[in-house]
């Protein structure tokens, strides 16, 4: 069973899965910004998730606040204690 479906569009929602976002990443401290002086800058690619309102989004709004996911064992690899199955009946 799939929590998320394939959308079609523009238009961004609450809840919207985003699987291969390029997100820069800042070499160096940016500040103080000199837009004469070329940045350094690198590009990964994350899986997010969209967690601003749809109604922000619809009206307009420039800023999206985005989250990582990750799969449960993605999850349970970087927390250890999360593999003992008593462990998730506990949230």
């Amino acid at each position: 069973m799939a929590w998320w479906r394939s959308v079609n569009g523009t238009t961004l929602m609450q809840g919207d899965l985003i699987p291969n976002c390029r997100i820069p990443v800042f070499l160096e401290d940016p500040s103080p910004l000199d837009e004469e002086e070329p940045q350094s800058v690198s590009v990964v690619e994350a899986r997010l998730i969209i967690v601003s309102q749809s109604c922000d989004l619809a009206k307009g709004k420039s800023f999206v606040a985005l989250c990582p996911i990750s799969t449960l064992a993605e999850f349970e690899e970087i927390n250890v204690e999360f593999r003992q199955k008593k462990r998730w009946e506990n949230i």
